[in-house]
């Protein structure tokens, strides 16, 4: 068979390993996986005939799938926890879509390159925010304003389709911002995952229908067996992150997540050079 005569052989076992890392740090960070899996899937796809114009909307696509399994156990293991504020989710949320709605627009019109340098200067931007970033007043907790969750969950949304992520990275400093307790904040970011990762994944289906240049078995911009290789992983540690999280205090998470985030700014710069 084609399938097992090609690439896809080697490609998915990978696939499947990185979902490890993708599942554990999308219930760690609250980051929904795509900081992985995007730079991942961009190294990967080209093996299996994916074209230079359309790789990193693949590898977009693609991770916004795979960041739904994750969220949803990850959003599942919060409420159980007690973390997850169903209220506050409820006025977040709205914003968050118009502006995945919005950024699927626009995605198309974004050449390979452009969605490359944007990703990596988000990360560079988003590990210098997290070492600048101060803890709050000892005692201290607050929540943004609707109108402020309004701005900021617009431009949540756009950016993290751009990005092919759950948007943790600015949902999580967002709230932080605004004195809102960490893991609290990080229950909300998986959960606002679920609906970048399924509306982002529809979007980047219907962006990507019959162009060329696409991976074989890809429906839209969604490789399907870097979809199925990678959900098992990133379903079955998602939860295990999430719960390693209740169990960390703020420090040690924000140090692990600035390192992180570091790590893997840097492969991108890699990318260019």
């Amino acid at each position: 068979m084609e399938f097992l005569n090609s690439s896809y052989v080697w490609i998915l076992p990978v696939i499947c390993f990185i979902g490890v890392f993708a599942g554990y740090s999308a219930g760690l960070f609250g980051i929904g996986g795509g900081v992985v899996m995007v730079p991942a899937l961009l190294t990967l796809l080209p093996y299996v005939h994916a074209s230079d114009s359309v790789v990193m909307h693949m590898a977009v696509g693609t991770s916004l799938a795979l960041i739904v399994p994750g969220a949803i156990a990850a959003s599942a293991k919060q409420y159980q926890l007690g973390n997850l504020e169903i209220g506050l989710l409820k006025s977040w949320v709205p914003p968050v879509i118009v502006g995945v709605i919005a950024a699927a627009i626009l995605f198309n019109f974004i050449p390979t390159r452009g969605l490359k340098i944007i990703f990596t200067v988000y990360l560079f931007a988003a590990t210098a925010y997290g070492v600048w970033q101060k803890p709050p007043p000892a005692g201290h907790a607050g929540c943004p304003s609707v109108l402020m969750q309004s701005v900021a969950g617009f431009f949540v949304g756009s950016l993290s389709l751009l990005l092919g992520i759950g948007g943790g990275t600015f949902t999580v400093p967002f709230f932080k911002f605004s004195h809102y307790p960490l893991k609290r904040a990080i229950a909300l970011s998986s959960a606002t995952s679920l609906f970048i990762g399924s509306l982002g994944a529809l979007a980047t289906v219907a962006d990507g229908w019959g162009l060329a240049g696409r991976p074989p078995y890809s429906v839209g911009f969604i490789n399907i067996p870097a979809l199925l290789a990678g959900t098992p992983t990133v379903l079955f540690f998602a939860p295990r992150g999430a719960k390693r999280a209740h169990e960390f205090s703020d420090g040690i998470l924000k140090k692990l997540y600035i390192g992180f985030l570091g790590v893997m700014a840097l492969y991108m710069l890699s990318k260019f050079l």
